[in-house]
């Protein structure tokens, strides 16, 4: 058996790359084994729990954990029930343009840069017309 640990529950401790990562933003993990600020294409595997400096180790939320998700607006988020659109780098936004995948769903307002609560589209049980 390899050295793989089980990880139960939502939450699990990372380490990124050469740029530090601010708390509540989408990432994904590298071949090189350290996680990196998502790209507007990317869904991501994590959401960042707290800031994190550059090679340093810190707590992230997996994107399907049960509950709320956090994540930092990209452009105003104008009310709850708002699809949610992956965006640059690690934000969440409620435009898309062709490739960006759906997130989840917006709980609240949120001004552009302010933290919004959304419930993410890998816990939907509903299908979601993105027409």
């Amino acid at each position: 058996m390899g050295t793989s640990t089980r990880i139960e529950g939502g939450f699990r401790t990372i380490t990124v790359g050469s740029s530090a990562v601010d708390a509540y933003l989408r990432v994904k993990l590298g071949t090189d084994g350290k996680h990196t600020v998502c790209s507007a294409t990317d869904f991501g595997d994590a959401i960042t729990d707290e800031p994190i400096v550059a090679n340093g180790t810190g707590t992230a939320r997996f994107v399907n954990a049960p509950g709320q998700q956090f994540g930092i607006a990209s452009g105003a988020v104008a009310t709850a029930g708002l699809k949610l659109y992956a965006a640059a780098d690690g934000k969440v936004s409620t435009t898309q343009s062709t490739t960006e995948p759906l997130v989840g769903i917006s709980e609240e307002a949120a001004a552009n840069g302010e933290v919004v609560t959304y419930t993410s589209a890998a816990n939907t049980a509903v299908t979601i017309d993105n027409g």
